[in-house]
């Protein structure tokens, strides 16, 4: 059973594992082996976007397996608050079930 959420700090090992898993694939901007950061640098963006008001991660976990994630990087400036940046990533083995969709709904 697929259950989206909001990421929490416990999330970040597996979370990093899920977004250097997919970097693999040549789908994403980062490349094999660029991204450098450490689970305790993921910890701590999980717990900066839970407290920004215009940030948001967001994960599809399925039978406890991470599947796919959305990040959503809003800013609070009145000039660009009506824009955000997003980033989703779904894991090789999950592709073409939907997963992206509900995470997006």
């Amino acid at each position: 059973m697929m259950n989206i959420r909001k990421a929490v700090p416990g999330d970040a090992k597996r979370l990093l594992n899920l977004m250097n898993a997919v970097d693999n694939s040549n789908l994403m901007l980062y490349g094999p082996g660029e991204r450098q950061t450490t689970v305790e640098e993921q910890r701590k963006r999980i717990e900066n976007f839970n407290a920004q008001e215009f940030s948001e991660i967001f994960i599809a976990d399925i039978n406890g397996e991470l599947a796919g994630y959305l990040i959503i990087i809003g800013n609070g400036l009145a000039r660009v608050k009506h824009s955000i940046y997003l980033v989703v990533g779904v894991s090789e083995q999950f592709r073409n079930g939907g997963i992206g969709t509900k995470l997006f709904e």
